[in-house]
């Protein structure tokens, strides 16, 4: 499982039926190039005889499961107008991990880019979107460019990946620290305002005091 996969199944959103389905179903088929949803074989495998935790399950309900999944895009019909029993799924957080020989390593390059691959370099990260702007790729191939480290083209994509990661969280970060500041902000000036309020207040009741003193 990469990052992007764990983050969206111990989603609260999704129930446990809905991720075992998809971690010891759906994705061992899919590694054997089964694609094809075959409902009966889903009901057979949500149905269980635990002794404590009997599970029957319905083709309503592992259509809904299923649905689950699909909302959440750990899965994705080719035809979303199809029903599930036949329908054509895609897994678009699933890296299939080949087993060829990694490619040959090199410095970076001034007209380096990522490559086809960079999707999946960006979903291993657990990098959602894998859309960047030219300002990103020019700053990360000029900075690399100074230095002398070598990686395969595979190395290099997911060394992209992984800053435009941190930037994204930092921006982020620094979002919640404005929202934080301007929340202390108001606060302390109503603080200003309270203590404000109340010394007019005590300075009314003491010139009503001075001027009741007169005329005693």
């Amino acid at each position: 499982m990469n990052q992007t996969e764990i983050k969206y199944l111990t989603d609260k959103r999704l129930s446990h039926a809905a991720r075992s389905l998809y971690a010891f179903f759906l994705k061992p088929n899919f590694e054997q190039n089964k694609k094809h949803i075959d409902l009966v074989a889903v009901v057979n495998y949500l149905n269980t005889e635990s002794k404590n935790f009997k599970t029957a399950i319905d083709y309503e309900r592992a259509a809904l499961l299923l649905k689950e999944l699909e909302d959440l895009n750990l899965i994705k019909r080719d035809d979303l107008s199809s029903a599930w029993h036949g329908a054509q799924i895609t897994l678009p957080y699933y890296v299939i991990e080949g087993n060829t020989l990694p490619d040959a390593v090199f410095a970076m390059r001034p007209d380096w880019k990522p490559g086809p691959n960079f999707t999946n370099a960006c979903y291993m990260c657990g990098l959602e979107d894998p859309a960047y702007e030219k300002a990103d790729l020019s700053a990360f191939v000029s900075y690399w460019c100074s230095h002398l480290e070598q990686r395969n083209q595979t190395a290099w994509e997911r060394a992209f990946a992984q800053r435009l990661l941190k930037k994204r969280m930092a921006r982020v970060y620094v979002k919640n620290s404005n929202n934080v500041s301007e929340v202390n902000q108001t606060l302390m000036e109503s603080s200003v305002v309270k203590k404000d309020t109340i010394v007019s207040a005590q300075e009314q009741q003491q010139r009503i005091d001075e001027l009741n003193n007169l005329f005693k």
